[in-house]
């Protein structure tokens, strides 16, 4: 059963159009990611996806191993592990 849920976060590292190509290329990659929009002007992503298929935690190391990072606040942290029975 798809459990989407979307938001807006937080990118650092985006400095060009190049970089928020490789920001959408990684994390449209992903399983579970439905529609991923870059907006350079404020360094943010918006991300539909599936949690039950993929969590923030795994979106934000696919960026860490791009070459950037992506701001997820601890309490979101907190709710999707405890989502995903790891809490």
């Amino acid at each position: 059963m798809a459990n989407i849920k979307d938001g807006n976060y937080a990118v650092t590292g985006m400095g060009c159009a190049a970089c928020a190509s490789g920001v959408e290329s990684a994390l449209s990659s992903l399983n579970g990611v439905c529609k991923v929009s870059v907006n350079l002007a404020d360094s943010s992503v918006y991300i539909e996806f599936d949690e039950s298929v993929v969590s923030l935690k795994e979106m934000r190391k696919q960026l860490i191993t791009a070459g950037y990072d992506m701001l997820i606040e601890e309490e979101e942290q907190a709710n999707e592990e405890k989502i995903r029975g790891m809490a």
